[in-house]
């Protein structure tokens, strides 16, 4: 058996195929929405006055926060249900500090407008937190 063969089922058990697991997703996407537009609104800029822009800012963090959920297996319910809310928050936290990351990394490139200077990661990743872990405890609740 090959090593794609393997990794295969192992993915496709992470992959949301629910509506349950759909909503989750989009929820999160809303939530980092909210955590860019809040932002840009603290430096001057509103998110409608330049949708195109905060597109640019946004994407490459939920991009991230899609691999790195997908490899932590947020996307999935049952196995969320499972976990205490001390290890969904620990779950949650280390996935999002992945998407900085990789959403850091992507920043840095000149496809995209800004920059990734370490202070603009460590406040992605303390307002991202604050934004992302009280919108899934409200969902680990209702799961």
């Amino acid at each position: 058996m090959s090593y794609g063969q393997r990794v295969r089922p192992l993915v496709r058990a992470r992959i949301p195929t629910t509506p349950t697991a759909a909503a989750v997703v989009l929820g999160d996407l809303l939530v980092l929405f909210a955590v860019f537009a809040y932002g840009q609104s603290r430096h001057g800029y509103l998110f409608w006055e330049r949708p195109e822009r905060t597109a640019l800012i946004v994407a490459p963090f939920a991009l991230g926060w899609l691999v790195c959920g997908l490899l932590a297996g947020l996307f999935v319910p049952e196995p969320v249900r499972q976990l205490s809310i001390g290890q969904l928050v620990g779950t949650v936290f280390a996935a999002w500090i992945g998407a900085v990351l990789i959403g850091g990394a992507l920043r840095a490139t000149e496809a995209l407008p800004g920059n990734s200077p370490v202070v603009f990661l460590v406040v992605q990743v303390v307002f991202g937190a604050l934004f992302l872990l009280p919108w899934r405890v409200a969902v680990q609740w209702r799961l």
